[in-house]
């Protein structure tokens, strides 16, 4: 079923080195804090390697890529300076030097092409909390096991996107230890379980060994795998071919012997962000002594509990059989502190380099009463007061309750999509929404949810949506019986397909989870001051019930815990039901 998709931005050249300055002076002028000057400069190097990358992929021209791979490289070098102080290694002067560099790599840039570039959102600096230290730290590891190689050369291949930014960290990380090193990034073509990488035996020059940087495997594996593979046939020994990934799953049991080969063969360096450690102190730790900071005279953290995967769950409900059913994988990583005066606090994962627009999207929810204003940012996390409530089910659908919800709804809602980005959503909701149904209800059903998608819808109508998440338990009521949404931001671009949509969607969203019949539909819309063509409707109400019967199955599918698998084919069920009554209509 199609669930995941490839987020990206458009933008051009100049509206990059814009917000990489911007960055630079943010970094310049923080020296307060080790920690936070370290969130600076880390969101300035995911924006250099998210404009090479773009810069790359758009210009085969060395006079483009030299430029902006050395912007890139000078940001690696200035981050891993400012990890190092972080440690209490190297004094402020070092740091500056490191910058210092990166101002000259932006003002040496020249006159390059104009034009829009498509940004590439690394998904794992966005969404999962994937950090480039990771990765300084696999480099050491690297490092002490290739020790009979040093200072032999070695060729550092990214996979682009986020393996732009890793391969120029790890690249600084053997550089400084003495390595001569050789960076380059590949964008791999073709299937998503056959592809293919063509590397320039001039690029690995002189390389005896070679490290391939991403953060997969996905399912297939085949991007890394290529790598390697075009890598030997430039003549790099096999056996000395190492990979990189983000974690320690492999590739799915469905994909060729050759990928599989390269998975079983090659050597991995892993580290997971739960083995960081900023000034010794782990994330956890990190975030509780941002929380005293943000909360002072609430005296020292009580405890720190890991809520991600739908462990949030064991604080609003009194029995797990009242769980809702949860997609653990697209779940942003939290963590509840508890301090000794009786506050919590939540910490939740919003980006790195990408949490300013989640933030300000916070803030101005907060602004008009929909939600709890963000007290605090660290390490890619935002702080939110801990709200006590009861969240909400289907059944609490009343009136009073549809008008709260129609009017978040717009409120939420972003500026209206032109008609290129309005015609794209469309056709991604159609094709997804023809194959999920094919998968669940059959090839007769979809034909018929195929015929659903074919008209031109208006973007000059309607605004675009701006929440995505809409279920009932998104929805606390407090004691003082206030109505507040939570994870009011970051799911506009996400790592589905969905991307950017009209403000129907969320219209559906709501309709589909609180399971509102005809006539509570209709409240809702007259709510919001707002008609919707029935076929238009129809068409996203289908699809996003398709959508949610694909995320569920893939979750239930890969879901460990039993009980989370019942209650994900108990909502995939729900789901398939909604469907079959929108097609049978």
């Amino acid at each position: 079923m199609l669930v995941y998709g490839d987020p990206s931005f458009d933008s051009d050249v100049s509206q990059m080195l814009g917000r990489i300055r911007r960055r630079l002076a943010e970094s310049q002028l923080e020296k307060a804090e080790a920690t936070s000057r370290l969130d600076s400069i880390r969101a300035l190097l995911i924006e250099a390697g998210q404009l090479e990358q773009a810069a790359v992929d758009a210009f085969d021209d060395r006079r483009v890529s030299g430029p902006v791979e050395n912007l890139t490289d000078c940001a690696a070098n200035a981050f891993l300076l400012q990890w190092h102080a972080c440690s209490g290694k190297g004094g402020p002067k070092r740091q500056d030097i490191g910058l210092d560099k990166i101002a000259a790599a932006l003002d040496a840039m020249g006159n390059l092409p104009t034009g829009k570039l498509t940004i590439k959102i690394p998904e794992g600096f966005a969404f999962y909390c994937l950090y480039p230290e990771q990765y300084i730290v696999a480099g050491r590891q690297w490092m002490a096991d290739n020790q009979p190689l040093k200072p032999g050369p070695a060729v550092v291949v990214g996979i682009r996107s986020i393996g732009t930014t890793l391969s120029a960290v790890v690249a600084a990380a053997l550089a400084e230890a003495g390595w001569r090193v050789h960076r380059r990034t590949v964008r791999p073509r073709g299937h998503p379980f056959n592809r293919e990488v063509a590397i320039d035996k001039r690029h690995v020059r002189d390389a005896v060994c070679a490290i391939v940087v991403d953060e997969g495997p996905g399912l297939s594996g085949s991007s890394m795998a290529a790598a390697a593979a075009a890598l030997a046939r430039c003549g790099i020994d096999p056996g000395r071919i190492s990979f990189f990934p983000g974690h320690a799953n492999l590739p799915a049991q469905s994909v060729s012997d050759e990928v599989h080969g390269w998975w079983h063969r090659t050597r991995r360096h892993i580290v997971s962000a739960s083995d960081l450690r900023w000034g010794g102190k782990s994330l956890s730790e990190t975030l509780g002594d941002a929380t005293c900071a943000a909360f002072a005279g609430d005296g020292a953290i009580e405890a720190v509990v890991d809520l991600s995967g739908g462990l949030w769950r064991q604080f609003l409900y009194s029995h797990p059989a009242h769980w809702p059913a949860v997609c653990a994988p697209f779940e942003r990583a939290k963590y509840r502190c508890v301090m000794r005066s009786g506050r919590s606090v939540l910490w939740k994962f919003a980006g790195l380099g990408t949490s300013d627009a989640y933030i300000s999207r916070l803030r101005q929810a907060a602004s008009r009463g929909w939600t709890v204003l963000p007290a605090a940012t660290a390490m890619g996390f935002v702080a939110l007061p801990w709200i006590d409530g009861r969240p909400l089910q289907a059944k609490d659908a009343a009136p009073d309750v549809l008008a709260q919800i129609g009017g978040y709804i717009k409120s939420a809602a972003l500026p209206a999509l032109d008609a290129d980005a309005m015609r794209s959503g469309v056709q991604r909701l159609g094709e997804m929404l023809y194959w999920n149904t094919r998968e669940a209800l059959g090839e007769e059903h979809a034909h018929r949810a195929r015929a659903l998608g074919h008209f031109e819808i208006d973007p000059a109508e309607i605004g675009a949506y701006g929440d995505g998440r809409l279920a009932p338990y998104e929805w606390l009521r407090t004691a003082s019986g206030q109505l507040l949404k939570t994870d009011a931001a970051g799911h506009e671009a996400d790592h589905t397909l969905v991307g950017r949509q009209s403000l129907i969607w969320d219209i559906a969203g709501a309709v589909i989870e609180w399971q509102l019949d005809g006539a509570a539909s209709a409240s809702l819309l007259e709510s919001m001051g707002i008609r919707v063509r029935p076929d238009i409707l129809r068409l996203y109400l289908a699809a996003y019930a398709a959508f949610r019967i694909g995320q569920c199955t893939l979750c239930g599918q890969t879901t460990p815990d039993s009980d989370e698998h019942i209650r994900l084919s108990g909502a995939v069920q729900t789901y398939r039901r909604q469907l079959l009554g929108i097609l049978d209509q």
